[in-house]
């Protein structure tokens, strides 16, 4: 039983952290008027670009040209706080890998498991740099630069990726320790 509550803490540990993390955020930031906004002006697909699995500048420029000024300056801010989420959930999921390695009977090296989680960060990082510059920009001169936004989008995608794959492992490498731990192999 000591496996299966150690599998449901790997797995809610980072599940809550992002969770309540990115609710914190979305209060902080009242960037819950935003999303309202992109669900009334994009309704058939109103994700913002930190969740789209790539966008381009007509994407990103009309997103923001349909934000007011307030929605700008939330947008900025969530950008600037998400500078800092991204070690908070990346613990979370360090934790939730760390936890299952040994009961899965340790199938990985656990540097390549923290380096899922690396990845993810240093993606998000570079989303959250070049969109807050593009937004910046956008809002002094109305300009975007295509290879910005490209890099952008490029990190989205790849965060996107490397967050999945990383919450994956958490559940394969809970499975296999399930596994060994009732098979008895433990």
């Amino acid at each position: 039983m000591k496996v299966v509550a150690r599998a449901i803490v790997a797995l809610a540990v980072p599940t809550l952290v992002f969770v309540s993390g990115a609710s914190l955020m979305s209060r902080l930031t009242d960037r819950q008027a935003v999303r309202e906004r992109l669900n009334r002006d994009f309704p058939d697909n109103p994700r913002p670009l930190n969740m789209r699995f790539g966008y381009d500048v007509a994407t990103v420029r009309g997103m923001w040209s349909s934000l007011d000024p307030a929605m700008r300056d939330s947008e900025q801010r969530f950008l600037k706080l998400d500078l800092v989420f991204p070690l908070v959930y990346g613990a979370g999921l360090a934790v939730g890998l760390l936890l299952m390695w040994a009961p899965a009977g340790r199938p990985v090296n656990p540097a390549w498991l923290i380096a899922l989680v690396g990845i993810t960060i240093l993606a998000d990082w570079i989303e959250n740099l070049t969109q807050l510059q593009q937004l910046r920009r956008f809002v002094v001169d109305d300009g975007l630069d295509v290879g910005w936004i490209g890099l952008a989008s490029a990190a989205t995608m790849v965060k996107l990726t490397f967050f999945a794959t990383a919450s994956s492992a958490i559940v394969i490498l809970a499975a296999a320790a399930l596994y060994r731990s009732f098979s008895g192999k433990s």
